[in-house]
């Protein structure tokens, strides 16, 4: 189950309902982490799934990062401990659907999208 438009996927696990979510901080905390990039943490991530050979570092250190929102006191061993009950590939299945939640793609009309660098909107 997910909620798109707030990047919430929620997941039970052993009869208890987490909340899942890689915003902004959880992001900046992760490139902090890694020293990379989003795009390199993405891709490295994405390449390692289509391998089938999941970095456990990276998959567990998602994993935490995307619980910190509803489980602000979770720790690395707890994140692993879920990751161990649930799979690896399920684990991996699960951050995938975090990362498409964490990042909706932009419908068309512009809405939201960036300014050209020089420009002001017109005044009214």
């Amino acid at each position: 189950m997910s909620n798109s438009v707030r990047g919430i996927v929620t997941r039970e696990i052993n009869g208890e309902r987490y909340e899942f979510r890689l915003a902004a901080n959880e992001w900046c905390e992760l490139e902090a982490e890694f020293g990379q990039t989003t795009g390199e943490i993405l891709q490295q991530f994405s390449a390692e799934g289509e391998a089938g050979k999941f970095n456990m570092s990276r998959l567990r250190s998602l994993f935490r990062a995307a619980l910190l929102r509803g489980q602000p006191s979770v720790t690395i061993q707890e994140a692993g401990d879920l990751i161990s009950e649930i799979g690896i590939p399920a684990a991996g299945a699960l951050i995938v659907d975090v990362v498409k939640a964490s990042m909706p793609q932009q419908e068309d009309g512009g809405a939201g999208k960036p300014k050209a660098a020089g420009t002001k909107a017109p005044r009214r």
